[in-house]
């Protein structure tokens, strides 16, 4: 992994900061929070389209990333669910021990490596443990827009999902997948094999799911198949060389999934990788240009 940035202000222009304060924080479980963050100034925070993210810059000059849960349509403040991550390192556990109602801090301005295409025709929505959170923000769009959409939500356990009261609205629109309940994970196969072939479908989850949906999609000859790339960066294996998943990182910073599947799947495990597009290009990786050596130090999310 990367170590995390020595300077923030290095890392973005300061106009791409803004100053938050927690407006409201909840836990909903014992390893999983939502934090509310509202406008420090008199300045409205900046707005955002579904599937994106956000950068908080945090003690220590630690930079993380987390995607945005509330619909664009209410943008007056950002909403984060933030897992604590046994293996991270620091981000998460500060934000989950030391952070209260009324703290302050530094976000970015959105950035979307993660965007939704919303002309499409029929939605498909498939979410694992935290990665219900950029999901989520889609299915309120589509929601509020009354889009064809349908959404996943698979858990160990009803216990482990703690957004599904979030979800409540989406009425049939939901099928919620636990562990527990159905045997086992979901088998992504026949699932996305039940919708037309014009649907886009969208995953965000564990390396796991990312796998299964992978090879679901090429098996099903699925085209149309989006991936968060901060997912496939939290799922790339821990053998990748270290320059690999900077690639991949950077390539999510540009807001480019294509990129970050090239970048980071294509030079380090293109023969294990399950998307198409690894197993062609593999030879065809390469350092984004405009990057110098001294931008590696990029932090990753926690």
């Amino acid at each position: 992994m990367n170590a995390p940035l020595s300077d923030t202000s290095t890392a973005f222009p300061q106009a791409a900061w803004q100053a938050t304060f927690v407006s409201r924080l909840q836990r909903r479980s014992s390893r999983v929070i939502v934090i509310e963050l509202a406008p420090a100034t008199a300045l409205p925070l900046a707005g955002f389209t579904a599937g994106a993210h956000v950068d908080l810059a945090l003690p220590d000059a630690r930079v993380r990333s987390y995607s945005l849960m509330n619909a664009p349509e209410h943008a007056r403040c950002y909403q984060l669910g933030i897992l604590l991550a046994a293996e991270g390192r620091g981000g998460s556990h500060y934000l989950h021990t030391q952070l209260r109602e009324g703290d302050s801090l530094q976000a970015s301005l959105p950035r979307n490596a993660f965007p939704l295409h919303e002309p499409a025709e029929n939605s498909v929505l498939i979410a694992g443990g935290i990665g219900i959170t950029p999901l989520l923000c889609m299915a309120r769009h589509l929601a509020a827009r009354q889009r064809p959409v349908h959404l996943y939500y698979s858990a160990r356990s009803r216990q482990d999902a703690v957004f599904l009261h979030d979800l409540t609205p989406l009425g049939n629109a939901l099928t919620c997948l636990f562990d527990d309940e159905c045997g086992g994970p979901p088998d992504l196969l026949p699932l996305l094999a039940a919708h037309p072939p014009d649907t886009h479908f969208y995953c965000c989850g564990p390396g796991p799911m990312l796998d299964a949906f992978g090879l679901a999609c090429r098996r099903l000859g699925i085209t149309r198949a989006h991936v968060d790339a901060s997912a496939l960066l939290r799922a790339c294996p821990a053998a990748c060389p270290p320059r690999a998943t900077t690639w991949c990182w950077r390539a999510r910073a540009r807001g480019s999934i294509t990129m970050a599947r090239e970048a980071c799947w294509t030079s380090c495990c293109a023969a294990a990788s399950p998307f198409p597009m690894a197993a062609t290009r593999a030879s065809a990786a390469a350092a984004p240009p405009g990057w110098s050596a001294a931008r590696s130090t990029t932090a990753m999310a926690s």
